[in-house]
């Protein structure tokens, strides 16, 4: 029973090595039969697109506002507390124990109040931004989505993925991708200075 059973494996092994030399042979055979799969890097599309670019440079812009906004409404906030213990502490010039204790009561009630007001405003100025960049990052996505399927359509490719998922083959059309972009963006910038050179000429010379 051993030895069927230790001829049993060793065939087992043979023929998953000779289907395994099989598919690696014929992998070539069945990339020529697809060739309308192409792949395009991401990473590299994210780092060279001027979409892209424009889209970290909009964060950044963002960024900036969120911390002005914050430190602005940070200062007014200070402001705002050192009126309050500049006025409770007028009103309990002369007043007893109890009225004091009273009045301290009042002034962290107003405080506490006027913190919870400036976390709302934070909150909701933090939101305003997530909104307009998720806004922002779907019109991005739609544009090269749109690009890709134009490059892809000229290459005539029928498919296209990411090359992290891709392991061998695939027609690699990143690069055309990239210069569609720039040429996109050129013609676009051009476009608008002419746009704008007619908008000029159109208007009628201030008397």
């Amino acid at each position: 029973m051993k030895k069927v059973g230790g001829l049993i494996s060793i065939s087992l092994v043979g023929v998953l090595l000779i289907v395994g030399m099989f598919l690696f042979s014929n992998f070539s055979r069945v990339e020529a039969a697809l060739p309308g799969i192409g792949i395009v890097d991401m990473e590299t599309l994210q780092k060279e697109l001027p979409e892209y670019q424009n889209l970290a440079q909009t964060v950044k812009d963002k960024e900036s506002e969120y911390n002005l906004f914050r430190g602005y409404i940070y200062q007014e906030h200070q402001t705002a507390v050192k009126d309050l213990e500049k006025k409770i502490s007028q009103e309990k010039s002369g007043k007893s124990e109890d009225a004091q204790a009273s009045l301290d009561k009042k002034l962290q009630s107003e405080i506490k109040k006027k913190t919870e007001e400036l976390n709302t405003r934070l909150s909701g100025k933090l939101s305003e931004i997530q909104d307009y960049l998720k806004e922002q990052e779907s019109i991005v996505r739609e544009k090269v989505m749109k690009l890709i399927n134009e490059v892809a359509t000229e290459k005539n490719v029928y498919v296209v993925v990411d090359q992290k998922a891709v392991y061998y083959g695939g027609k690699d059309i990143t690069k055309d991708v990239i210069e569609k972009a720039k040429k996109n963006a050129e013609l676009d910038g051009k476009n608008t200075k002419t746009e704008n050179k007619a908008n000029k000429e159109s208007k009628p010379a201030s008397k």
